[in-house]
């Protein structure tokens, strides 16, 4: 499976399983769907039936998330 994460501008709430960052970036959101960092992802998550991970807040929180500048 890919990662599938998505910025929401309209205050939908996600069911089960739902992570949500109180910034409002797009760069945020297109570093999580890359493949370096579904690598890491990947690597340290549960793979669950059907090619899906299972992520908790531990996973999510440790990711190397870089500083953005204006560039």
């Amino acid at each position: 499976m890919a990662p599938c994460f998505c910025l929401d501008t309209h205050g939908l709430v996600a069911g089960n399983t739902g992570y949500f960052l109180p910034v409002g970036h797009a760069w945020l959101v297109a570093l999580m769907n890359s493949r370096a960092l579904w690598f890491l992802i990947a690597g340290m998550s549960t793979h669950i039936r059907g090619g899906y991970r299972r992520m908790f807040t531990q996973h999510i929180e440790t990711l190397p998330i870089p500083a953005a500048t204006s560039e």
